[in-house]
């Protein structure tokens, strides 16, 4: 279960709710070209994907949340925060949507979503992979403190092309620096 301490303005638990306010920023979006996921297929394939993460949140078996614009108060993106096997090391994903980008909404996001895999899940160790060339999401992980490790060449395929990343990490001594 998650400290209810953790939530604010910025990041909600995700909720079967949210789909239907992020479809129209996430479907057939150019943000897909900079994440690995390939999208939902329809409205209902996203309903349902977040129905499933929204059981899998309140059972503390993943971490993930919507993040709230919060002029409108209205859902913006996605941002999870994944656990390694070993527990001590957890990677970041993140998308917003084209409206709401440039507004600072992933500095924060990222900054908060840290915070709590510091002091909540006790992680030593968080990462974020990007793809090669994604600088506003470059930019995000460097101004909350993240630091360039190496590019990993073809550590993804997407749409059928091997797809270099960045390789972005935090340590905890870092971050409480």
């Amino acid at each position: 279960m998650v400290n209810q301490h953790f939530y604010d303005d910025i990041l909600v638990p995700i909720k079967k709710d949210h789909a239907k306010d992020l479809f129209s920023h996430i479907f057939q979006s150019k943000i897909l070209d900079t994440i690995q996921w390939d999208g939902p297929k329809s409205i209902d394939d996203l309903t349902n994907g977040f129905a499933a993460r929204e059981l899998e949140m309140a059972k503390g078996n993943i971490h993930q949340f919507t993040i709230i614009d919060p002029q409108t108060h209205k859902p913006a993106g996605s941002i999870d925060i994944r656990l390694e096997n070993n527990m001590y090391r957890a990677d970041i994903g993140l998308w917003i949507g084209e409206s709401f980008q440039g507004q600072g909404l992933g500095t924060k996001a990222v900054k908060k979503i840290t915070k709590y895999g510091f002091d909540i899940l006790k992680l030593e160790k968080i990462e974020a992979s990007i793809f090669v060339g994604n600088l506003s999401s470059r930019a995000v992980f460097e101004r909350c403190g993240y630091s360039l490790e190496g590019t990993i060449r073809f550590k993804t395929k997407k749409y059928g092309k091997l797809v270099d990343e960045w390789l972005f990490g935090i340590t905890k001594p870092e971050f409480e620096e």
